[in-house]
């Protein structure tokens, strides 16, 4: 059980490399579509959104982790 409980530590590793880039880059990833100020201001909160969802993802990898070794 152990061995397959630490597999999660890869995603959750991956899952913060893209949260961490992701919140970084929301403003110019937004920027980038040609749309007008106030969607570019959804889409750059939509991505921030995402990014910190990505984290809490990751936070629960590691909990279930820790979890399966009690």
């Amino acid at each position: 059980m152990t061995i397959s409980a630490l597999w999660l530590l890869l995603p959750a590793a991956l899952l913060v490399l893209v949260g961490v880039w992701g919140w970084r880059n929301a403003g110019e990833l937004a920027a980038s579509l040609p749309l007008d100020e106030r969607t570019q201001q959804k889409r750059r909160r939509v991505y921030l959104r995402g990014s910190v969802t990505c984290v809490v993802v990751a936070v629960a990898f590691v909990g279930l982790v820790i979890a399966s070794f009690l």
